[in-house]
């Protein structure tokens, strides 16, 4: 059976962690993440129709259950699934994000670059975590499929993927460098 999903695209829009849901830290010890504010994110689109698994009443329903599975950590969306009368544009229905841009242009100092690997380390490791927590949820014992992010530093390309290794810890690693073409 084949489904389809809407999937849609934002820009530079903060992510905010309810209390409840807790931003994964980098280690016992170690502070609690910042909330995240990609340059881009790609995820599936909450839908206002009944007939579909992305549903904004389902999702409402996952958020509701004891424990809290949160599809989104987008503010106005939280806000909506709280009963909050809230207007909804298209760029608040982001849910369970799959992938993540983070981008420099070339003349940037490299602690500058450093620091946009680190940016998309942590919104990477929140989105495997509200993916992780809703296949937790039904029970499923499969490997949770990484989510993919991308740091930009001029035109320099890295892809990185976020994933559980087997010793329980949530990895990210460099699978591919597009170093600039010298043409």
């Amino acid at each position: 059976m084949c489904f389809r999903y809407s999937r849609t695209r934002e820009e530079n829009q903060q992510w905010k962690c309810p209390k409840k849901f807790q931003c994964p830290s980098l280690g016992e010890g170690s502070a609690k993440l910042i909330d995240p504010k990609p340059d881009l994110t790609f995820g599936f689109k909450a839908q206002e129709s009944q007939t579909t698994r992305f549903s904004i009443d389902n999702l409402g329903k996952l958020q509701d259950q004891k424990p809290a599975i949160y599809s989104t950590l987008t503010p106005k969306l939280l806000k909506y699934f709280q009963g909050k009368p809230i207007k909804l544009m298209n760029s608040d229905t982001l849910c369970f994000p799959w992938a993540v841009v983070e981008a420099k242009h070339a003349q940037v100092y490299e602690k500058d670059a450093e620091y946009s690997y680190c940016q998309l380390a942590n919104a990477t490791a929140c989105a495997f975590k509200l993916r992780e927590n809703l296949v937790k949820s039904v029970h499923d014992t499969n490997i949770i499929d990484p989510i993919i992010g991308f740091t930009c530093v001029g035109p320099v390309v890295r892809l990185w993927l976020t994933y559980r290794n087997i010793d329980d810890i949530v990895s990210g690693s460099v699978s591919a460098f597009l170093p600039a073409s010298n043409k």
